[in-house]
């Protein structure tokens, strides 16, 4: 039987009423995965559980661990129980900037004074100790070296320490952790596969080429400023785990 041009349209029409009727989900593009993938998408709009991509190589694999945390104190006037961690790996991290941004995690707001304080390797003397406000919400917390106008010098180590301190000033009650960091040059090969690449295809490179706290500025700057980052987000929390931050990676604001 001929098909004239109406039925066939009718016929669309009907077969795409069916097919959202028993489709439970829609394909929706994602232009920050790097790929052109599709992203599986529920029926409220937000995205499926899908295997982040992001895999981080440390570059020092026989290297002691470095990282002491996370502090943990609870207060007896109200039972709220505080945590405090650096996010870094448990040996040293790499940076290539000479002013990166330290990351770390509250679990709750407490009335403390926050002191964070970056050591040298080769000095007596801290590099930086600073005296912050109490975060005003609970979750990770940046601090921008460069607006502090610290720099690190390539091939040094430093640890950096972020403290809790009571409201009593009694700093044998502070709550602490403590990472270490390392300024490293970018290699040209580096600096040509960092070179024209999206945000999360960036900390993809970083986090595979041992950058660790590269990588982690790239996904949180991300999360802060895209309108996807849920993507951005899922990638961070792996990332955290990779380096046994679990408490942090399963925290929801």
């Amino acid at each position: 039987m001929k098909c004239t041009p109406g039925k066939a349209a009718r016929d669309g029409i009907l077969y795409g009423i069916l097919l959202l009727a028993v489709s439970p989900v829609s394909l929706a593009q994602s232009a920050s995965n790097g790929n052109d993938r599709p992203v599986l998408l529920t029926e409220a709009g937000k995205p499926s559980a899908t295997p982040a991509q992001i895999i981080y190589r440390p570059p020092r694999r026989g290297a002691p661990v470095r990282r002491v945390g996370a502090g943990t104190r609870t207060t007896s006037e109200n039972a709220t129980t505080t945590t405090v961690s650096v996010l870094a790996p448990e040996a040293v991290g790499m940076t290539i900037r000479a002013q990166p941004t330290l990351y770390w995690f509250a679990s709750s707001v407490a009335e403390h004074r926050v002191i964070v304080t970056i050591v040298d390797e080769t000095s007596i003397d801290p590099l930086l100790e600073v005296v912050l406000p109490a975060p005003t919400s609970p979750g990770i917390q940046a601090l921008d070296l460069a607006e502090l106008g610290i720099r690190l010098h390539p091939g040094r180590y430093y640890e950096w320490e972020v403290a809790l301190v009571d409201v009593s000033g009694d700093r044998s009650r502070d709550i602490f952790a403590r990472g270490a960091i390392e300024r490293v040059e970018m290699s040209d090969d580096l600096e040509a596969r960092l070179a024209d690449r999206a945000p999360m295809e960036k900390a993809r490179v970083l986090a595979e080429a041992g950058i660790w706290y590269d990588a982690m500025d790239e996904l949180s700057r991300a999360i802060a400023g895209s309108p996807e980052a849920w993507a951005f987000d899922a990638e961070r929390r792996s990332l955290l785990r990779q380096v046994k931050l679990d408490e942090v990676a399963a925290y929801t604001p």
